[in-house]
């Protein structure tokens, strides 16, 4: 049975500095209100500093969230901002998809996000990988 309905980020953050971060996120996810009636749960290969951010909402609490889309990119502006804040990334696996293609552009460079382009399509000039998906 499932429990509810998971907002989630794969994010980068050095591993010295993964307690204060997760920490850190998750009392700024509270005092923010953004994770009432939900679970914080961090998953992931804490080896390599890669963690999966996952706020866990039971169905009833989500069904009662009246705009969705706006507490997804509030969760999703402080998890992001914070993994930056802690020296880390966005994406820490396998780059950027759909659900989060707009959130390298407030994060990185100009320059860096035309060199992740340029080496994208130096490997797929086809865009044959991974189709649809922004890196």
């Amino acid at each position: 049975m499932r429990f509810g309905v998971s907002v989630t980020h794969d994010i980068f953050v050095p591993i010295l500095q993964i307690p204060q971060c997760l920490a850190q996120t998750e009392a700024k996810l509270v005092d923010a209100g953004l994770v009432e009636g939900a679970r914080f749960l961090c998953v992931g290969h804490v080896g390599d500093g890669n963690i999966h951010s996952i706020v866990l909402f039971p169905h009833a609490v989500w069904a009662q969230i009246a705009d969705r889309d706006a507490r997804v990119d509030a969760i999703g502006k402080i998890v992001n901002g914070m993994a930056v804040r802690y020296g880390g990334s966005v994406s820490a696996e396998r780059g950027i998809g759909r659900a989060h293609r707009e959130e390298p552009s407030h994060y990185k460079s100009d320059v860096e996000l035309h060199t992740m382009c340029a080496v994208k399509h130096a490997l797929d000039p086809q865009g044959r990988m991974n189709p649809g998906k922004a890196l």
